[in-house]
């Protein structure tokens, strides 16, 4: 079975293009490799190799699905794990494909310090399959490395990396300074979007080691996720977190400390009612919102919005409204009262209010925290 071409970047920063290669029935790619310079073309120590593939790791094909999630796209490769040096990419009797390293695997974990070099990496990869690279072309021109520079830097983006998270793939893999200012051009587009206050949703953010849904409205990233972080009184359903997950509620001091804790805020009452707006493109009607199709998109979980989880409330010593109601803490206090506003939906009536409730009543929190503008400094 003879496979067009394969592409991938080395290490040493060369560009390593292979010919003459097969994947023969027990599942081990044979090739000549041929290293040629990116920039200059120069051809030298050809070489002759077999490598054994397997089925990809579940990661592996977790990471690459949640990235392409980010457009919108199937994950439509064929995806093989091996113990080759470096990710490669390539087309096989019309398929797409990608090998992924296995010495790579346990950096794709977000506790890893390499995890944004991988991700960034392996966006790159990816964008020369979806940008048509490897389907127009037989080699890889240094147009179309900046070409998949640039996607790599908007899908870091997009992905929650910071700019100096997405400056570390250039420290891996990028030969020139044109190479870094295409990454940066890719970033920049993206906070572009962001700044000019277009709602941009399916994202995730990395929080105290755990990853959360999150979304980008008016200026600011909302969890589009209910916090779940152990914090002093938080209280579980049957007082079992481990069965419930996501269930943890808080009372309004507990919501607004963890979230200032981990470097983020509860919402204003005004950014609840704004939030609102956007997404379903009506404002609260004296504090309430009774559109039956509006009110679904606010609680469906289809990664589309806000997925509020109906988890109820905990009050006077015991747990009410779970799977009927969504209590959620703003940090705008009741004028001339010892209550503070919070966002009230309400399933059997498909209503959504704004409402005074006591401090003391444990509610489901989702933080917020403003986007920050661009800066390469």
């Amino acid at each position: 079975m003879i496979i067009r071409t394969l592409f991938c970047l080395s290490k040493t920063l060369i560009f390593l293009f292979y010919t003459n290669i097969t994947l023969s029935q027990d599942r081990a790619i044979h090739l000549s490799k041929s290293i040629q310079c990116i920039l200059g073309g120069v051809t030298s120590n050809e070489r002759k190799e077999s490598v054994a593939l397997s089925d990809a790791n579940e990661q592996v094909k977790r990471t690459i699905k949640d990235i392409l999630n980010q457009v919108g796209l199937p994950a439509n490769f064929q995806l093989y794990s091996s113990s080759i040096e470096d990710i490669v990419i390539g087309v096989n009797n019309g398929q797409r494909f990608i090998i992924f390293p296995d010495k790579l695997i346990k950096n794709l974990n977000t506790n890893s310090t390499s995890y944004w070099s991988t991700i960034g990496i392996l966006v790159h990869h990816l964008g020369h399959h979806l940008l048509g690279h490897t389907i127009q072309a037989d080699e890889i021109s240094f147009e179309h490395e900046l070409d998949a520079d640039r996607w790599s830097g908007f899908l870091l983006g997009r992905l929650g990396a910071s700019v100096k998270e997405a400056e570390m793939l250039s420290e891996v893999k990028r030969p020139s300074v044109k190479r870094l200012q295409a990454v940066l051009e890719g970033y920049k587009r993206f906070i572009s979007l962001v700044e000019e206050g277009k709602t941009i949703i399916g994202e995730q953010a990395m929080i105290e080691n755990r990853l959360y849904s999150i979304m980008r409205v008016n200026g600011l990233i909302w969890m589009t996720q209910d916090l779940d972080f152990k914090f002093s009184n938080s209280k579980c359903y049957e007082d079992d977190c481990d069965r419930y997950p996501g269930s943890r509620l808080y009372n309004w001091q507990d919501a607004k400390n963890v979230c200032e804790s981990l470097g983020w805020r509860l919402p204003t009452n005004e950014e609840w009612e704004l939030m609102i707006k956007t997404l379903v493109g009506s404002q609260l009607i004296d504090n309430e919102m009774k559109s039956k199709v509006k009110f679904d998109h606010l609680i469906k979980d289809d990664g589309d919005g806000f997925a509020a989880r109906l988890g109820g409330k905990y009050t006077m010593g015991k747990f009410t409204d779970i799977g009927a109601a969504a209590y959620y803490w703003s940090s705008t206090e009741v004028p001339g009262t010892a209550n503070t506003f919070s966002c009230y939906l309400q399933i059997n009536y498909k209503n959504v209010a704004i409402i005074g409730h006591s401090k003391s009543n444990f509610f489901s929190c989702r933080c917020v925290k403003e986007v920050q503008p661009y800066s390469s400094e």
